[in-house]
């Protein structure tokens, strides 16, 4: 499922010289033991350059926040949302599709077991840009920023590490590094909870 978004680059700068940057990158690094996922809500993911899935040299898609929902008293499941990024940093109108620029339906979540043993990730099934859906465009103006997501029934636990991965029509991974993403709780600006997937 999708959700998505339209902001200007110059609206974010001037939240940023006033509020916290959402990827705050002034929290220590911490030592977790992985046992639950944490309380329903949003979180901050770590530095933002570990954020970054691909960059074309005029559009950068990176993720973060996340939103995670915890099993309720019922034992309902949980779930994660992660925000996917489209930033057109360039001074030209982009074009985004699934040739240079996959879809968030393509997303795929390695968590790996903890931040200092990495072990082997757990791996969603593999899709590229062009299964998901069909094909998609979208045109990005100099300075806007798209917003999407990804949910995924997979709930990493504390001390978990994460790096999400995107394909194009071509199958040529995007990756992020692995990061905690839980790394504290949100304090951008306002966001509502995305829904259910």
């Amino acid at each position: 499922m999708l959700n998505a978004k339209i902001c200007s680059l110059a609206a974010a700068a001037i939240v940023a010289t006033s509020a916290i940057s959402p990827w705050s990158t002034s929290a220590s690094a911490q030592a977790y033991t992985p046992t639950r996922p944490p309380e329903s809500g949003w979180y901050n993911t770590g530095p933002e350059e570990q954020n970054q899935i691909f960059d074309s040299g005029s559009v950068r898609i990176s993720w973060g926040p996340v939103y995670v929902e915890v099993p309720n008293a019922d034992g309902d499941p949980s779930w994660i949302y992660y925000v996917i990024r489209y930033e057109n940093y360039s001074g030209t109108p982009e074009e985004l599709d699934c040739e240079g620029y996959a879809q968030p339906d393509t997303a795929k979540q390695l968590i790996a077991p903890t931040e200092n043993d990495l072990g082997e990730p757990f791996y969603a099934a593999q899709t590229v840009c062009s299964d998901a859906g069909g094909q998609w465009s979208t045109t990005l103006s100099p300075g806007e920023t798209l917003e999407l997501g990804a949910w995924f029934d997979e709930v990493p636990s504390i001390g978990n590490v994460v790096s999400l991965e995107l394909q194009d029509e071509f199958g040529y991974p995007g990756y992020s590094e692995y990061q905690n993403p839980y790394w504290e709780r949100y304090d951008g600006p306002a966001r509502e909870a995305p829904g259910s997937p």
